[in-house]
Formats: C-alpha cells, structure tokens, sequence
C-alpha cells in the first residue's frame, strides 16, 4: 500500500507546484478549488500511513479494494493536473521568422486561458470521486491489532560498514579455493563443475568470487565470461551476452569507453540460434576460456547452450550454479554448497548489527534472541544479512518483537521462512523506498543496472522527493545507499576506483517484489513466455522484454506512464501515439525500427525519460523541443547524425547521451540544465568504438564537418556549470586550445566525473599553465593523451580530496611529483604514463602516501620499500632492461614489500639488450613474486623482442663495457676510438680470412670440407655494406647515432671474426687429417 502514499504524496507536490506564482492561479476562483483538493486528499493522507505500514496479506479485502481506488483515483488526479501544466507552459517554437513568433505567442495565450476554465470543470469532477470514496472509507474498519510499530530511525554506526560488503564474504575462502582446485586450472582438457544449492545460499556470490579470482590473473585465461540465466530464459539472449561478455574481456578497450561496451547485438540481434552457436565456437576456437553460466534452471537450456563450448584441449573451464541437484550432474562435477555453519553465521550476523562479533554488548538476552533469529535463517546468508540488515537499525530491546512479526513456520519450511524475512524487510521500509525498490521489478533478475539510468527513472517517475538543500539526484543516490545497507539490493562497483556504479537484485528479492507488484498492480511485465505479473483494466507501467509474438495490452494504454521495451522487434510495441500520459519511454536493442512512428514522441508532452539506446532510430522529430519537462534523453549506438535545433528549447534536460556519430550543436552551451553530457566532438579512433564498424564511411564525421568548431567547444563547455559528469572526445590544436580547455574544465564547480580522449597528441607546458584548479568533488579524472610537461600544481590532495581515479600522462615525473601524488587520500587507481623519464627508477617510501592505492599502472619502474602502497593489489610496469644495466640499476624492485599484492603484470623492453640480459630479469622479478606472501600472479610481457641484440653475451658486455669507458669522453673522441677498434677487427678479419682461404687450396680435391663455408653471411654482409652508409652519411654530423651506428658494426665485425676463426681452427684440424690419410696411402703401397 505504500504505491498508495506514494501517490498522494507524488500529487500533492503536483498541487503546490500549480497553486505557485509562476501558473498565477491567484487571482481566479480556481485557486480555491485546488486548495480544496489539496486539503482532501491530506485529510486521506494519515489513513493511509496506517495501511502502508500494514503488509499486504494481513489486509482484508474491502480495505485493498479502497487502497486500490484512492491509488487509481490519484493517478487519475495526476494525469489531469500534469496536462493543465504542459498546457500552461505551452510550446516554444525554434522558427526565427519574427512573424511566425508573434502568431504561435497569440496561440499560445489562447491555449493557456481555455486551459484555466478546462481545470475548473476536471477538479469539480475529481471532487465529487473523492467525496464517494471518502464516504465508503467510513463503512470500512480496519482493526487496530494489525497496525504495526514505525521503523526506528537511528541508524547504528555499524552500517556504514555495509557497504563494503566483506560480511557477504564470511566462510567463503575455503569453498572458494576448493572449487578453484576441483577446477585444476593446469590440465589442458575443458572441464566444467556445477555449484548446487538452494536459493539465498550464496551460489552466484561464491561464483563470482571464483570468477573474479582467477580472471584476476592476467594471462591465464585468453576470455571469460560471467552470465546469468535464470527460470525459462531466452536461449538467443543467453548466446549473445555470452558473446558480448567475451569480446569485453578479450578486448582491453580504454576506460573512457568501458562503460559503454561494444554493441555486438546491433550485428548478432538478426542471427538464429544456430548462427550464433557457430559465432561463439568460432570465437572460441583455440582460446583458453573461463564461462560461468549462473542460475541454470532446466536441462534443455544447458543442452543447448553446451554446443557452443569447443574443447581445443586449451585448458578451458565452465562453472555453474542450479539449484536442481539432477541438471547439476548432467552438467559436469558436482560442488554442494552448504549452508552457513553457526560459528559463521554469528560471524556475519554480528558483522552486520554490530560491526564485528567483538563488538556486541554482553547480554544473555541478546544472545539468546539473535541465536533464536541465527537459527530460523537456517545458515542462507540471503536471510542472515537481510534480517540483520533491519535489526541494526533497532533497538535491541525490540529485537523480540521483530522475530515474533514474522511469524516464522515449522522448522522444516525454510523457502516460507526466507519469504517471510524478505517481505519483513520490504514493510520496515519507509514508503517511498518500497516504490523504488518496487521499480526495479523491470528489470531482469541478476541484471547489472546503472546507478544514473535507475535514479533518473525514479525522478522522472515522480519517487524522488525534494530535501531542502539537496538535488534531486543527490536524493535519488541516497535511496538506493539505503536500499544496498538494508541488503535488499546487490551493489555493483567498478573494481579498479571503487566507485558504486549500479546494483543488482538477488533472484528471490527479485520474485517478492515481482508478486508484490502483481498484489499492487504497479506494473506489468510480459517476456517471451507471455507471462504477465498482473492482469488488469489499467496498466500504469509496462515493460516488455524479448518478445516473440502479440501483446494483449495494445488496446489499453491510454493510462500507461512507463513503457519499457528491450530486445524486441518493433512490430511487436504499440505504437507511441497509443500512450496519452507517458511519462518514461524505453526503447533499447529493438529491431526492425523503419517504418516505427517515431516522430510522434514529440506529441507526448509528459515525456520526463526517453532512452533509445542502440536501436537504429536514426532521426529525431524536429519538433521534440515541445517535450519542456524532459529530463533524460540517451541516443547513444542510434545512428543520429544531428539533434534537432529544438532541443535547446530543453531547458530541464539533466542528462544529454550520445555517441561518436552524432555532430556536437554549436548551441551546446545553452544546456545549462545538464548534469551529465557524453558527446563526442572528434570521431573515436578505430580501437576505441563501442561498436564494429558497420557504419558507411560517409556516416562518419570529424572536426571539418561538425559544426562545433573545437575552439567552440572548449568555451561552451565552460557554461555548463551545472555538469557532474562529463565524457567526450576532442582534438585540440595547439597549446592555446589546450589551456582553454582546463581553463573550461575549472569552471564546471559540480562536476566529478571527467573523461576526456584527445584524438592527437597535445603536450601542455606545465610552466606557462594559467593559474586554476578543478573542483573539489572531483572522482575520477581521464585526462588521455594530454601530456603534461611536469605534473600540474593543482593535481595534489588538498585541491582535489575526493579524487579515486587518476589517469594521466606526465612527460617528467620525480619521486616528489610521487610523493604529492601520494597526498590523494581516496586515491585507488593511478595510470601514469611518463613518455619522456619512463627508463627511470624511481623510488617510493613508506611515509604514508598512496594509502588507499588499490591499482598502479606505469610507464616506468619503481623501487618500494617497506610500508609503500599498504593495499595496492594490482601492478602493472615496464622495465627497460639495457638502460637499468648500463646505469648499474639492479633488477630488484621491491614487490615483497607490497603487502597485499595479488597480481604482476610487467612489460620488459628487450630493445638493445642481449638475452641473458632479457632473461636475467624476467628471473629477478619471478623470483621477487615467488618469495612474496600473498602468491601474487604474475604475467610477464616482452616489448620490442625483435630489437633485441642478435649477439652473444660476451661481445655484448665488451661492447657496452667500451661504451661505459669512453661515455664521459667527447663524442668526437668517442668516435675516433671506435674507428681505430672497427679498423682493428677489419684488419684481424683480412687476416683470417686470407689464412683461411690460403689453407683451403691446400685441401685435396673433392675432399669434404668447411672450406666452402669461407663467404660472409649474406644478411650479415648487407647490414654492414648499409651501416657504412649510414656511417658516411652522418659522420659530418657527431653525435650519438653515430656512435651506435658504429658499435653496431663493431659487434658485427666481433661476431664475423669469431666465426671466421672457428673456421680456421676446423681447417687446420681438416689438413692435419689430410696428411695422416696421405701418410696412410704412401705406407701402404710401400707395403704391397
């Protein structure tokens, strides 16, 4: 019943917004009638608190049906109202004909007035349904026995720790690495093990931590997938996120891109099953692959999808989870999942009420209720977090009566049990959370759903209640922190900075809000199967997902105030003109879109939410200026090449979303409204679409053709000062260009997420840099291909203290530049790239910097000491091996001071090293990874292996030896004393050669010989013939290309002269067993 509340309280905002000074109701009799409305509906308001904090079942059903009716009759009120109020803003017209202007003005006034006695007659109407349900209220009692106490609202410290979620990770270590042992990650055959368990478990947690575990581990796997299957699912859908989620793991795609993964269904959407199975064995074909295939449900669909899996004898392994003992061994190996033990079960039980089992208060009476609710749980740490979750948040002297409201069954019933738990949670929320939390049954079970999407449907959906002092995204962010500390959702974070990026809903939360949404008509899901979540006369939200045939709801829509279609063909969606008072449209990954009206969007003037992403829409209505109250629109993978003029008529658009193919406006600045913009000023390059490139050549646009010239952009980018979240691509010119654009970015006060890709390289002299500072509440700063000469003032942690993401390119980085990096606080992952100093070493202390540092990736080598980096468990760096040799600098780069290092990934530059070299430090750092604690993994990546020197390691040392003697010389004398050397091995190599040919004549005739191996190496010959051109050409010029044009010749002639005195030697031994035998012959015919 809280929909009911939501309603009223959704209205009664609606109603003040009318009576206010900008709609001047004031000086009519109609402001006493909204007055009157508004003062009957508060008058209902108290009522039904007391119903909603009643659950659902303990209701009789006159008192349902009354619930229902003042919900519909509110909706209905809403509906009215939100039409007067697009009637009194009226449209703008975008026509700059001054005439035109004047007579749509004249209309305009028109429209307003006629509205004015319109609503007069709507609310005369609406009054007299409210007086009849008022009046059937008073026939109905409701008993006081069911009215429930209010949910406590002091929120213990403890639950700040919720978030973090390590109490959802109690007792999983050890099934953890015994499913990772029973996978035998070193045998080359393809084995699968199936996880069985009942619902609430812990299956896909433990999955997941499996999964995480060993993709962690760079280059074990060549690509993974992670997908969820759930009850009767569509085996196509299946196929294709599998085939998605490989190519986003076998991809390492830029992260300003990552969150917008490439879109393979605009390509795989038109395949049968059969196409598709072919399409993942040939992208499996020789890969060693990881796929977990979570909630299995039925036999047949692990029948099917198992065709895709080749087994190339690569060492491939597949995991599941089922709840179904019988499909888990037809599957494979089977791994049972046990409940919680009680020792572990007090442990995440306590994690959650108290911060730690240590930290409860000693009471026998708290042991003795907590171990009576531990027991009912039943060790499904589903049911544990989920009722800890809501005793935190009360005193314990009420814990009692919380148990005793559930009513707990028999023993044996644990499915009742865990549904009676879950739905006590959903009733301890306030009424407002129960609608958002309701929402989310749209969405599919274990779907991954984005944070922004979600709380911005919830605005435009009218859940969302203004806090003074707080916007409303701000709100929005907080419901759903409140929703993951209560445990009914599953945050989703992004590894590398930690920031919340969306959630999940766990299956069972999932089928409690879906039939609760069933009991409260809130919305109507169909998928494939037809299957409905309600059947009723109104439909106010529904959502349609991967259907294959007709709808029975096209005919009853007027009433509709979200629709939500995704992965289906647009034959199968009621037209947009169906809908009357829409307030959020989704049309996501549908197919067949010509010939789909959708120009008549601009007609549904309620429109808050438009979402068309990847589904070839192509063009926009010039005319969907007329939306004034939309708030979201997402265009990105549509094809749109240009947004209409009229957008800018836009004024509470909050967040702008487009792709690479759409043209930047040249009016961008006039969206001062928007939070959040991603669009795309330069075309990405090729590696960094979101999507194959299947758009036509003259498709594509760049900076000549956009109409947004660059220096444009930069300025209008600074009037959106409104903006939190920026993603875009540019080309900047030159230096100027580059300091208007931080110059820009400093003025964005709000924004905290900035990913920015230049598509050329720009260096910025640091030292000529205007004095400015990015905002405080800055997150994550991508600032890529932008080169800094040395690191900017601004980039330390007093200026930016919430920073937790850093990417940036530095051309000169000293360990104090490291040391004010290590001032970020928040700070959990640095990409810095050092394109000129990358051969250094430098070192970093253990003085109390880089705290937080989760992720490290560098241009360069580091040297740690003891207490660097305290929780850094990702390291990614490159060692240039000749440079770290000649300037005596030891392999040895301290990762066994790294104290929770979980993986190695290093880049060794085999350029103008030799391989002993090469291989002496691959050695030093396996070593410094075997030795450590915590068993990092380690992948090792050689660069520029072909540039490694092709001579043994002794001509190498003398040659590099040389070079040290004579490196503190001048150069001109360097040169002339590599010239005597090179003259010395020319001579030694005449020499040689004239013995060895002297020798040669001296064998017999026909006699086999290395004589014949007496020539120079035709490859070796060619090189020297073009050194010595080189030489020539560059000896007016000294310096030190010449010189290492000269030691090149110089080992060559070492090598040369080395063979060639093998030579000798295998000649002389030749001639001395060509006198024996001579010797031999002459005694034996003396003899006969």
């Amino acid at each position: 019943m809280d929909l009911v509340t939501g309603a009223v309280g959704s209205l009664a905002s609606k109603l003040l917004q009318l009576l206010g000074e900008e709609y001047k109701l004031q000086t009519t009799g109609l402001r006493k009638q909204v007055e009157s409305l508004s003062a009957e509906l508060q008058s209902i308001r108290p009522f039904l608190d007391t119903v909603a904090n009643v659950p659902w079942y303990l209701l009789d059903e006159q008192t349902k049906v009354w619930a229902r009716e003042v919900r519909d009759k509110c909706y209905d009120v809403e509906d009215v109202f939100d039409t007067v109020l697009v009637q009194l803003e009226g449209p703008e017209t975008a026509d700059p004909s001054r005439l035109k202007r004047a007579m749509h003005k004249m209309g305009d006034l028109f429209a307003k007035v006629k509205a004015r006695h319109d609503i007069a007659n709507d609310i005369e109407d609406i009054m007299r349904q409210l007086v009849e349900v008022a009046e059937r209220r008073n026939r109905y009692k409701i008993d006081d026995s069911i009215k429930v106490k209010p949910a406590s609202k002091t929120i213990d410290p403890s639950c700040s720790a919720l978030y973090t979620k390590p109490s959802q990770l109690v007792g999983i270590n050890e099934p953890r690495d015994a499913l990772i042992e029973m996978l035998s990650i070193g045998g080359q055959e393809k084995k699968i093990v199936s996880i069985v368990g009942s619902g609430g478990l812990g299956k896909t947690t433990l999955a997941m931590a499996v999964y995480d575990k060993l993709t962690k581990i760079n280059g074990r796997f060549d690509c993974g997938a992670f997908v969820p299957v759930g009850p009767k699912p569509d085996i196509k859908k299946t196929l294709r996120d599998i085939l998605i989620d490989l190519n986003k793991t076998s991809n390492m795609i830029n992260a300003l891109v990552d969150n917008r993964r490439l879109s393979l269904l605009g390509d795989l959407k038109e395949l049968d099953e059969k196409q598709l199975i072919d399409s993942l064995r040939g992208h499996l074909e020789g890969k060693r692959y990881f796929i977990v295939l979570d909630d299995i449900w039925e036999k047949e669909t692990w029948r099917f999808v198992e065709l895709a899996f080749v087994d190339g004898k690569c060492g491939s392994r597949i995991l599941t989870t089922t709840r179904n003992s019988e499909i888990s061994k037809e599957i494979g190996e089977v791994y049972k999942l046990d409940e919680l033990s009680d020792k572990n079960s007090k442990k995440l039980f306590y994690s959650i009420t108290f911060g730690g089992e240590e930290k409860r208060p000693c009471s026998d009476n708290l042991d003795m209720v907590s171990d009576t609710i531990i027991h009912k749980c039943r060790g499904l740490p589903l049911a544990i977090v989920t009722i800890a979750g809501v005793l935190a948040r009360k005193p314990i002297e009420e814990w009692s009566d919380v148990y005793n409201s559930i009513g707990f069954g028999p023993d044996e019933n644990k499915v009742e049990d865990m549904k009676k738990i879950l739905s006590f949670s959903y009733y301890d929320l306030d009424p407002h959370l129960r609608t958002c939390l309701l929402y989310l049954c749209i969405f599919l079970e274990e779907y991954s759903i984005d944070k922004r999407e979600l709380i911005l449907r919830w605005i435009a959906e009218g859940f969302i209640y203004e806090e003074r002092g707080k916007a409303f995204f701000d709100v929005g962010d907080s419901y759903l922190r409140e929703l993951m500390n209560r445990n009914l959702v599953i945050p989703t974070e992004e590894k590398s900075s930690g920031l919340l990026r969306g959630c999940r809903v766990h299956d069972m939360v999932h089928r409690l809000i879906r039939q609760l949404s069933t009991e409260e008509n809130f919305a109507v899901v169909l998928d494939k199967d037809q299957r409905s979540s309600v059947a009723q006369d109104k439909v106010r939200r529904l959502a349609l997902r991967t259907l294959t045939e007709e709808t029975n709801y096209k005919d009853n829509l007027a009433r509709v105030r979200s629709f939500n279609a995704i992965i289906c063909f647009t034959k199968l969606i009621p037209p947009v003109c169906s809908f009357k008072v829409l307030r959020v449209l989704v049309l996501e990954y549908c197919i067949g879109m010509k010939g789909y009206p959708i120009k008549h969007i601009a007609k549904l003037l309620h429109l808050r939410y438009i979402a068309l992403s990847h589904t070839p829409v192509r063009k926009l209505p010039k005319e969907i200026g007329n939306l004034k109250f939309l708030q979201t629109l997402l265009l990105d993978d549509t094809g749109i090449k240009e947004l209409p003029a009229s957008v800018r008529l836009l004024k509470q658009l909050m967040c702008l979303r487009a792709d690479e193919k759409t043209r930047v406006p040249d009016w961008i600045g006039e969206m001062t409204s928007l939070v959040e913009l991603e669009m795309y000023h330069e075309l990405l390059p090729n590696f960094l679409l979101r999507e194959a490139p299947r758009v036509q050549e003259q498709e594509m646009h760049s900076g000549a053709d956009n109409k947004c010239s660059t220096r444009k952009f930069v300025k209008e980018l600074g009037k959106l000062i409104n903006l939190r979240v920026l993603k875009s691509g540019i080309k900047l010119q030159d230096q100027e260009e580059g300091r208007d654009f931080l110059a820009s970015l400093s003025k964005l006060h709000k924004i905290q997420d900035i990913s920015m890709l230049l598509t050329a390289y720009l260096e910025i002299d640091v030292g000529r840099e205007p004095s400015f500072a990015l905002s405080s509440s800055l997150r994550t700063l991508q600032l890529l291909n932008v080169h800094f000469s040395k690191l900017p003032a601004w980039m330390n942690g007093q200026r930016l203290p919430n920073l937790c993401q850093l990417k940036v390119l530095v051309s000169n980085t000293d360990e104090q530049d490291l040391r004010i990096l290590g001032t970020l606080q928040k700070l959990r992952h640095l990409v810095l790239m050092d394109i000129k100093n990358h051969k250094l070493k430098l070192t970093i202390c253990g003085c109390g910097g880089f705290q937080n540092l989760r992720f490290l990736h560098l241009g360069g080598s580091l040297q740690f000491v003891p207490g660097a980096m305290p929780r850094l468990e990702d390291i990614t760096f490159s060692v240039m091996v000749s440079e770290l040799v000649d300037a005596n600098i030891s392999f040895d780069f301290g990762l066994e001071n790294l104290s929770s290092l979980q993986s190695v990934t290093v880049g060794v530059d085999c350029a103008d090293a030799c391989p002993r070299e090469v291989e002496e430090a691959e050695a030093a750092i396996r070593h410094a990874v075997d030795i450590h604690s915590k068993h990092p993994s380690l992948l090792v990546k050689r660069m520029n292996e072909d540039k490694m020197g092709t001579v043994d390691a002794g001509s190498r040392e003398f040659s590099r030896h040389m070079y040290k003697m004579l490196r503190d010389s001048t150069l001109s004398e360097q040169i002339k004393k590599l010239n005597d050397q090179i003259d010395v091995q020319n001579n030694c190599n005449s020499t040689l050669y004239s013995q060895a040919q002297e020798m040669a004549h001296s064998i017999p005739e026909g006699h086999p010989s290395i004589a014949k191996q007496i020539q120079w190496s035709s490859v070796t010959l060619l090189e020297m013939v073009a050194l010595r051109k080189q030489l020539a050409d560059t000896f007016q010029t000294i310096n030190m290309q010449h010189i290492k044009l000269q030691e090149r010749l110089f080992e060559l002639y070492k090598v040369e002269n080395k063979r060639m005195a093998a030579i000798v030697e295998e000649l002389k031994a030749e001639l001395k067993i060509s006198d024996n035998v001579a010797d031999a012959e002459e005694h034996g015919d003396a003899v006969a």
